[in-house]
């Protein structure tokens, strides 16, 4: 499954929006299941090995992307040309959380690159 979700993540719209690249930088959101919640915990997979996992087969390469995505790379220089693209600038960027009801439905949201973080609280039912 993670691998699955890994190439989710790494699907070329992940980093790129319009003529916008949103490379690195973001904090991608990854919702699992209970039941896959489970399974990982059962399979003793911490949050943090989940997240590693995720990030180390969640690249693309540059050949995958829009001309005007690499244009953008290049000019920034956020990542050597001939290595892949990562999602986050590490594995503690990768947002995992479980989340839904029954089934074994997964969820990835990418995110824009800059330097907002993400901000956790609880909701309370009123």
């Amino acid at each position: 499954m993670l691998g699955i979700i890994a190439e989710t993540m790494a699907t070329p719209s992940a980093f790129w929006l319009g003529d916008e690249a949103i490379i690195g930088g973001g904090q991608p959101l990854v919702m699992i299941s209970p039941e896959w919640g489970r399974m990982f915990r059962e399979k003793n997979l911490s949050k943090h090995e989940i997240k590693r996992r995720l990030y180390e087969r969640a690249t693309c390469t540059l050949d995958r992307l829009p001309r005007i995505v690499v244009q953008e790379v290049v000019r920034a220089r956020l990542e050597p040309l001939r290595a892949p693209l990562h999602v986050g600038t590490d594995a503690e960027d990768i947002l995992v959380v479980v989340a839904g009801g029954v089934g074994v439905k997964q969820t990835f949201v990418p995110n824009w690159n800059g330097s907002s973080r993400a901000v956790t609280m609880a909701v309370e039912d009123r």
